[in-house]
C-alpha cells in the first residue's frame, strides 16, 4: 500500500498518484501508520480522536519493541557463544594443552568478531530507540494509567545519547551523568541466557510491555474503540467487491 494514495483516499482525493487513482465511490484503505479506520460507506471519514490515535501507536510500538528485543538476544546469544569458544582455545593454548583438549577444542570453533559486537550494539540501539518512543506516548495519555517505564533511567535520554553519539558533551548525557556519573551509553550486559538492557532483564521489559497493552486495551473498551492488532487486515472490504489498492 503506498501511504500517499491512503492519505488522500482517506481525504476524499482523486488526483493520479502514479497512474493509481482513488475513488469517490469507495475508500477501502486502511489509514496508514497501521491505524485500520472501519469502511464508513462514503468518502468523508471523521478524525478519531486524539487518544485513539496515541493507543494505535502504542500498539504498534509495542508490536515492534518486541520484534527488536528478540533480536537483541538473538545477537547476543550469537556473541556469548563466539566469545566462549574463542577464549576457550585462548586458554587452551596459554596453558600448552591443546594436544590434550584436541578434541574438544575442534567442536569449539566460534570466532569472536567485530561483526558479532557491531551486531549487538545496532540490536541495543534500535531497542532503545522504540522503547522511548513507547515511554514518550505514553506521557501523552496520564488519563490511561499507563505504568512508567520501569528502570530508573530516563530511556528517552538514553535514546537522545545514543542518537546524538558525536556530541560528548550534549544535555542528555549531562542529566544522565548526574544520577548515574558511570553511565555508558552501550550498556548492555550479557551472561548465560539472559539478555539485560540497561538494568532490566529483556523479560522485565516484556512484561512492561504487555502492562502497556493491558492499560490501552482497558482504555479502549472504556470508550468503545476496537484497537488494531498486527495481524489485522490492511483494508476492509465491502461484501461482493474487490479491492482497490
Amino acid at each position: 500500500m503506498r501511504r500517499g494514495l491512503a492519505s488522500r483516499c482517506i481525504r476524499g482525493d482523486t488526483r493520479p498518484i502514479n497512474g493509481a487513482r482513488a475513488s469517490r465511490r469507495r475508500c477501502d484503505l486502511a489509514v496508514p501508520y497501521g491505524f485500520p479506520m472501519p469502511y464508513q460507506g462514503t468518502v468523508k471519514i471523521d478524525k478519531p480522536p486524539k487518544p485513539v490515535i496515541l493507543r494505535h501507536r502504542l500498539a504498534a510500538w509495542i508490536h515492534l519493541a518486541h520484534e527488536r528485543l528478540s533480536a537483541l538476544e538473538g545477537a547476543d546469544r550469537q556473541m556469548t557463544a563466539a566469545g566462549l569458544d574463542t577464549r576457550f582455545r585462548v586458554n587452551l593454548a596459554r596453558q600448552g594443552r591443546d594436544a590434550e583438549w584436541a578434541v574438544a577444542a575442534a567442536t569449539r570453533t566460534g570466532i569472536l568478531t567485530r561483526g558479532h559486537l557491531w551486531a549487538v550494539d545496532n540490536a541495543t540501539y534500535l531497542a532503545v530507540v522504540v522503547l522511548a518512543q513507547i515511554e514518550k506516548t505514553r506521557k501523552l495519555l496520564p488519563e490511561d494509567n499507563i505504568p512508567a517505564y520501569p528502570d530508573h533511567r530516563d530511556v528517552q535520554l538514553w535514546r537522545n545519547v545514543i542518537e546524538h553519539w558525536e556530541d560528548e558533551e550534549g544535555p542528555s548525557l549531562t542529566k544522565l551523568l548526574q544520577s548515574e556519573p558511570r553511565f555508558d551509553s552501550s550498556i548492555l550486559r550479557y551472561g548465560g541466557s539472559v539478555t539485560t538492557i540497561g538494568h532490566l532483564s529483556a523479560d522485565q521489559v516484556r512484561a512492561w510491555l504487555d502492562m502497556v497493552l493491558d492499560a490501552i486495551e482497558q482504555a479502549s473498551m472504556r470508550e468503545s474503540q476496537v484497537l488494531p492488532r498486527a495481524e489485522d487486515s490492511v483494508y476492509a472490504e465491502r461484501p461482493g467487491t474487490e479491492p482497490e489498492l
